[in-house]
Formats: C-alpha cells, sequence, structure tokens
C-alpha cells in the first residue's frame, strides 16, 4: 500500500523550484547592474583628464557673468571735463549674482580736483568694483604713486588698497612700505586723503633713513 506522503512529495518539489526561481533571476539581474556600473567607472578612469579652463570660461560659466570686456579703458570726468577717475584693465568680467566686477591687471589713475597736475596712480593684479561704485578695491602687490607737481614721487606698496571714492579717501590695513628720497617707512596701516596729498600711518612704524651721497666732483 503507497503511503500517502509519497503522493504529495512531487507536488512539494515542484512548489520548491518555483520558490528558487525568482530569486534566482533577481541574482542574475543584480549582477549585471553591478557589472555595467563597474564598466561605467572603469571608463571614466581611463579618460584623459580635460584640458584646465581659463578664468574667462569658468567665470563666464560657472558664475553666469552677463558681460565681459578685454583691453578696455573707462573714465569719470569732472564738472569742467577734466578726467577724475582712469582705470585701464586687460580684462573685466561683471558678475550679477554677486553685483561686483572684477578686472585683471588694472590700472587706476585718481586727479585730485584743486589741481589737474597732481594724481594719484594705482596698479594692482586683480580689483573688485561693486555696482555700487563707490569703493574699488585692489589686491596682490597693489603699487600706488603720488604724483605731486614739482614734488618728488612717493611710491608705496601694499597686499591690498581700498579706494574710497565717497570720501576721496585710499585705505590699508594689511601692511605697508613707503618709498621716499632717501628714506623709506613701514607701517601695518595708512589712510591717504586725495585731496590733500596727505598720508596717516598709524600701528608699528618704522623708519629708515639714508642721507643722500654728495655728487662726486
Amino acid at each position: 500500500m503507497q503511503n500517502p506522503e509519497d503522493k504529495q512529495q512531487p507536488e512539494n518539489t515542484e512548489r520548491d523550484e518555483s520558490s528558487i526561481l525568482p530569486n534566482f533571476r533577481f541574482r542574475q539581474w543584480l549582477l549585471v547592474a553591478l557589472l555595467c556600473i563597474a564598466l561605467v567607472l572603469l571608463l571614466a578612469s581611463k579618460q584623459t583628464p580635460s584640458k584646465k579652463l581659463e578664468f574667462e570660461s569658468v567665470s563666464m560659466v560657472s558664475a553666469k557673468a552677463d558681460y565681459y570686456l578685454e583691453s578696455f579703458t573707462l573714465m569719470s570726468a569732472k564738472p569742467d571735463g577734466v578726467a577724475d577717475y582712469t582705470l585701464s584693465a586687460e580684462t573685466l568680467i561683471h558678475l550679477p549674482t554677486e553685483e561686483l566686477a572684477r578686472v585683471d591687471n588694472p590700472s587706476l589713475r585718481v586727479n585730485t580736483r584743486r589741481n589737474n597736475n597732481d594724481s594719484w596712480q594705482l596698479n594692482a593684479a586683480t580689483g573688485l568694483l561693486p555696482d555700487h561704485g563707490q569703493t574699488i578695491d585692489l589686491f596682490g602687490g597693489v603699487q600706488l604713486q603720488q604724483l605731486t607737481d614739482g614734488q618728488t614721487p612717493l611710491s608705496l606698496i601694499t597686499p591690498r588698497l581700498r579706494l574710497d571714492r565717497k570720501n576721496r579717501e585710499i585705505n590699508s590695513v594689511t601692511g605697508v612700505n613707503v618709498t621716499g628720497l632717501g628714506w623709506q617707512l613701514m607701517a601695518d596701516e595708512m589712510t591717504g586723503h586725495i585731496e590733500t596729498g596727505k598720508l596717516i600711518f598709524r600701528e608699528n612704524n618704522h623708519v629708515q633713513y639714508s642721507p643722500p651721497q654728495p655728487a662726486e666732483k
């Protein structure tokens, strides 16, 4: 006589096979997906590095600049038509989201209003011009020359300098080195008044004087 349990054995076998099959297919698809991801990563790692974008391209695209100038000169005139400010630079990129413009290798000339022959000449590696136009920030080996009619030019070097157009002042708090005829001065801070030509130095002032040598007969 056949055992009733023997009749149910094939049915249990078919049920086990049907439950194993979906798991096997899922593992197959998972393995294929992992192989595809590994292949993509491998190809990406073997690609030749792309050429580094120039400053103009990076700024115009990533920073979303709205206009760009090259080798330009901008001038702001006094009421009598004489130049008040003259700014020249290699490039200018305006960034509307930052509300400012960046200039490379700027050269700025500021004329005094009391005497058209007196001026300040400023040169730097980089400059920032906010949209409100009240200040100009210069960076990177800023060089300043005070050109006074009939006097020896005074030269100043500082890492960073701000020109305040509204108050007609120049300021630096990053250390200055000033050179005149036969003397040198170093200080931590400096304020200059464009109209009067006065320079005020503060904090850790050091002066070195070297008398001019008499001319040989």
